[in-house]
């Protein structure tokens, strides 16, 4: 519903220009995230999951952003929440998710040569490509069953596993792309049954970004945060399992990387998320800054900020936007623009 209904309000007039709607809506801080770019190379792991942007997009995107807003950093965002400094008028502050090496191939060289900081955060299970998210397994299984022909058997033993009556193609696909966390192991059953091998995957590919690499990343003024340990849907997991893996994933990234700050963005979504959480975040000094991706909105805890994701539409960022202004304004007369955590 939310996703159909941003895409309509994307195709608004032009005369809702962004400036226009900053005035509108009094929401003049934006946070836009990704999780890689496409270059070049094939991403089998993202194909079937979201739509990176491409090298020319992206560009476009961050003309976009610095034609109507002012690129701030982390340190800026926490200055203004720790010692209520103003931010400036119209700002964005950039991040990325799941520590995926396009973004110290091609992000970061794009965003050091126009002057943009950036936050990345990691999955500790993930960095040094020790492991692959279940999720992006889910894609490689995908691209590698469209590209095979399956014999009867294999067809049927996927079916089982999957509880499918009736296997085809489509339906494995369809069911692949609902498997949860709980169901984190499914990928590599099925894996097996095609010949499929994750490590040598990880091997070849090797999606993520390296100790090395964000130690530059890092040396060059990019900011570092946490990302969970292994990527679970947070509404899936239990209040202690939800701090276990916020607090094992930035002090990996404090001990290993040594940032100023402790900041984490909740995988997938921070739905459901319960203030016990947050307050035990602040109680505990787990965290100085958190992030979601729940659109331009408000939260009840002043420490949590809500982005943008600019990888659901091929539309333009301009596009994006307007969108998610105009769903601001639409959601504004019946209050779902704050987040009142229970």
């Amino acid at each position: 519903m939310r996703k159909s209904l941003l895409h309509i309000l994307q195709a608004a007039p032009a005369a809702f220009s962004i400036s226009r709607l900053k005035s509108m809506t009094g929401q003049r801080l934006v946070l836009p995230f990704y999780h890689s770019i496409q270059g070049s190379e094939a991403l089998p792991h993202i194909r079937h999951l979201y739509y990176p942007r491409s090298t020319k997009q992206f560009e476009e995107d961050l003309d976009l952003f610095l034609s109507e807003f002012r690129p701030i950093g982390l340190e800026t965002l926490i200055d203004a929440v720790q010692k209520e400094t103003e931010l400036p008028k119209d700002a964005f502050f950039l991040s990325f998710d799941d520590g995926l090496r396009e973004v110290y191939d091609i992000a970061a060289p794009i965003l050091k040569r126009k002057g943009v900081p950036a936050t990345i955060f990691l999955n500790s299970s993930f960095v040094d490509n020790k492991a692959l998210f279940f999720r992006y397994k889910v894609s490689v299984l995908i691209e590698t069953i469209n590209k095979q022909q399956l014999t009867k058997g294999q067809t049927s033993q996927l079916g089982k596993i999957l509880s499918l009556n009736a296997p085809e193609k489509a339906l494995i696909e369809e069911d692949l792309l609902k498997l949860n966390y709980s169901q984190r192991q499914l990928p590599d059953e099925l894996a097996a049954i095609i010949e499929l091998d994750f490590d040598a995957f990880l091997k070849k590919q090797k999606p993520y970004l390296t100790t090395p690499q964000i130690r530059e990343l890092k040396s060059d003024g990019f900011t570092i945060g946490g990302h969970s340990v292994d990527h679970p849907l947070y509404a899936e997991i239990n209040l202690a399992e939800q701090i276990r893996q916020t607090e094992q994933s930035v002090y990996f990234v404090k001990r290993r990387f040594k940032p100023k700050y402790k900041t984490f963005s909740f995988p997938f979504t921070d739905h459901e998320v319960s203030s016990a959480f947050f307050e035990a975040m602040e109680e505990d000094k787990i965290t100085d800054i958190t992030f979601g991706s729940a659109g331009i909105k408000e939260d009840s805890f002043t420490t949590h900020f809500q982005r943008i994701p600019m990888e659901e539409f091929t539309t333009s960022a301009e596009e994006i936007l307007r969108g998610e202004y105009l769903y601001y304004l639409l959601k504004a007369p019946i209050g779902r623009n704050y987040i009142d955590r229970k």
